[in-house]
């Protein structure tokens, strides 16, 4: 198991590397979606016009070119956006939040990266959260 010709090192080329990480990310966090949306199709689509969106508003330097993994993120959030409406709750926000929040962070995140994926999930609508202390 020792040596660079050793199974060990074998094994580990095969693993994913750079990009091909964030696909089998991305792919695990579509299959998961799949069994709570209905409409995998749509996510699929929001996540093509957020990616549209992120790259344009990077070009114009609104966001910073190798900012994290704000795009890869994002396009998590907007694919697992709907998962909260398999229990049929048409106010879903909450319980895709929830649903996202325990899952376990795919290779290459953290804990920080999987709750900040379910509350851009949560609020992708545009209700974003609010004080009451503030309003009062």
């Amino acid at each position: 198991m020792l040596g660079p010709n050793s199974l060990w090192s074998v094994w580990r080329l095969g693993l994913p590397q750079g990009e091909d990480v964030d696909l089998v990310v991305q792919k695990k966090l579509q299959t998961w979606a799949s069994y709570y949306d209905s409409d995998m199709q749509h996510s699929r689509h929001v996540a093509r016009l957020t990616l549209q969106l992120h790259d344009g508003l990077t070009r114009v330097g609104v966001f910073e070119e190798d900012a994290g993994h704000s795009r890869e993120l994002l396009k998590a959030a907007a694919i697992m956006h709907d998962v909260g409406r398999a229990n049929g709750n048409p106010d879903h926000h909450k319980a895709t939040q929830r649903l996202v929040r325990k899952l376990d962070p795919p290779f290459g995140w953290n804990k920080e990266d999987v709750d900040m994926a379910a509350l851009i999930a949560r609020y992708h609508r545009g209700a974003l959260p609010h004080d009451q202390k503030a309003i009062t």
